[in-house]
């Protein structure tokens, strides 16, 4: 079997199989992103700026929900769900690779203007929709699962924090394990960095996945393993022990970063989740997100990832 291609899935090498991990749980936010792909790294302040722009489904929750169905693994998506026209498509596309999409319903979802520079890099400028506070987490949003998966966006908000921060305890009580992605050093430094350390010490991850910019904000032994990804850098994997180690980054072009980091968390999770070792996962987590930076947005692998380069 291999790790992209039809039927079974495997993970690891050596030719051991094992089993496709099972559903994982994806909490946060689903987003259109208006995807601007500059030619320079430079806008014009007074006139015109040369740029290709592309609309595309995004939200880091959803866009691990996307790529855990892409690998095989059957996924659920909660989150905000908006009436208007953009976010009714961002969730069908989402439903229509398989992933099950539920959530408190809102009158405007999230939309997203990604710049991106000539290099692959990433400007957001964010706006987070017409969304009410999120009811109390429905225990259903749990069943069947054996992971559950929170955006450091939806815990630093004030809509949505009391529901993961619930969410969260009820897999607790149901041992399923728990793991979060920062997402945001500026949404972080907004909501408090002793707050945030205070949430993720109740949600008592097994992993947290961060950025170096992240990573920078956390104290030590929030996690058994903090991930930290750092671009075309090696990604370093440090316990709660005090073990360090990192794993290279195989080059690949980089047309567009959006989304990669959400790729990776979910190849690094259905790794690790069907019991490879953390290394090995991270390995899995490189290789998704080799598939999405080939193109511009998030969703290349469903919009693009035919067209290989």
């Amino acid at each position: 079997c291999s790790w992209f291609g039809e039927g079974p899935r495997c993970f690891g090498s050596g030719g051991s199989s094992r089993t496709v991990a099972a559903m994982i749980v994806s909490v946060g936010d689903l987003a259109t992103d208006l995807v601007v792909r500059l030619d320079s790294s430079e806008i014009d302040p007074v006139s015109d700026t040369p740029a290709v722009v592309s609309l595309h489904r995004g939200g880091a929750a959803a866009n691990v929900g996307a790529v855990s169905a892409h690998l095989g693994r059957a996924a659920r998506f909660v989150g905000a769900l908006g009436a208007d026209d953009l976010s009714v498509a961002a969730a069908s596309a989402l439903r229509s690779l398989g992933v099950e999409v539920c959530g408190p319903p809102a009158r405007r979802g999230w939309s997203i203007v990604v710049l991106v520079g000539p290099d692959g890099g990433r400007r957001f400028l964010t706006d987070t929709g017409d969304v009410d506070p999120w009811p109390a987490a429905d225990p259903a949003w749990l069943d069947g699962a054996t992971r559950l998966h929170l955006s450091g966006y939806a815990v630093c908000n004030e809509r949505s924090s009391a529901a993961c921060l619930e969410l969260a305890a009820l897999a607790a009580e149901r041992e399923i394990p728990r793991s979060l992605d920062v997402g945001s050093a500026s949404v972080v430094r907004g909501w408090g960095v002793e707050r945030f350390a205070e949430d993720v010490r109740s949600i008592a991850p097994d992993v947290v996945k961060a950025n170096e910019d992240e990573d920078e904000l956390l104290p030590p032994g929030l996690a058994a393993a903090i991930v930290v990804t750092r671009g075309s850098e090696p990604t370093v994997l440090r316990t709660a022990d005090g073990r360090y180690e990192t794993v290279e980054v195989p080059p690949r072009a980089v047309v567009d970063t959006t989304g990669a980091g959400d790729a990776f968390v979910a190849g690094f999770l259905a790794a690790r989740d069907t019991g490879a070792a953390d290394v090995d996962a991270v390995v899995a987590g490189h290789a998704a997100a080799a598939r999405v930076v080939t193109g511009p947005g998030a969703d290349w692998w469903e919009t693009g990832a035919h067209v290989e380069q």
